[in-house]
């Protein structure tokens, strides 16, 4: 279906008067405003998020696992020491570390809170293969258990290998760059 533009005699009148400048700059208003309506915003259909925006309206992810009291500061030196996560926030009962620009890491003490270990991994994707064989070289030259060297993750074009933190948790070290295009 071709694409007729349909102006009033006014409309007409005004937009020839109208400098270039202006006349784009209200193109630029307008033309947006035009596709949301032909593509289906004003009917409800589900439009797809503005570049950098959540798909969902979540602004960041925390991920939190459970620690000991008496593990508090050993986590610490683990995640913010070992891993180099920045401490962003501390309380008697909590560090919270920036993973990403909206992502976030914490261990929490509070009461009732017990830690499971195999209830939980936490995935720290890298920019690099080789930035995962330096983590993995400055784990294993901490005497950190791993499960073994980096490795291809053939089924999904990763590379990468696990560290277990001092509670016993899975912290899987990932080179995944399929990961942003999903």
């Amino acid at each position: 279906m071709p694409f007729v533009l349909k102006l009033s005699e006014n409309s007409l009148t005004t937009a020839l008067s109208m400098s270039k400048r202006r006349l784009l700059a209200l193109a630029a208003l307008s033309v947006p405003s035009f596709v949301s309506r032909v593509c289906g915003a004003e009917s409800g259909a589900p439009q797809p998020p503005a570049p950098g925006a959540s798909p969902v309206g979540i602004e960041a992810t925390i991920t939190f696992f459970c620690a000991l009291p008496t593990q508090l500061e050993a986590c610490h030196k683990f995640y913010g020491g070992l891993l180099g996560l920045p401490l962003v926030m501390q309380t008697e009962t909590v560090r919270l570390y920036r993973t990403s620009a909206t992502s976030f890491f914490g261990l929490t003490a509070g009461p009732a809170r017990q830690p499971a270990p195999g209830g939980a991994i936490l995935e720290l994707t890298t920019s690099s293969r080789a930035e995962v064989d330096r983590r993995f070289r400055e784990l294993t030259a901490a005497q950190v258990h791993t499960d073994g060297a980096p490795r291809d993750v053939k089924a999904i074009g990763a590379y990468g290998f696990f560290a277990n933190d001092p509670q016993g948790y899975l912290v899987e070290i990932l080179h995944f760059p399929a990961l942003m295009r999903l």
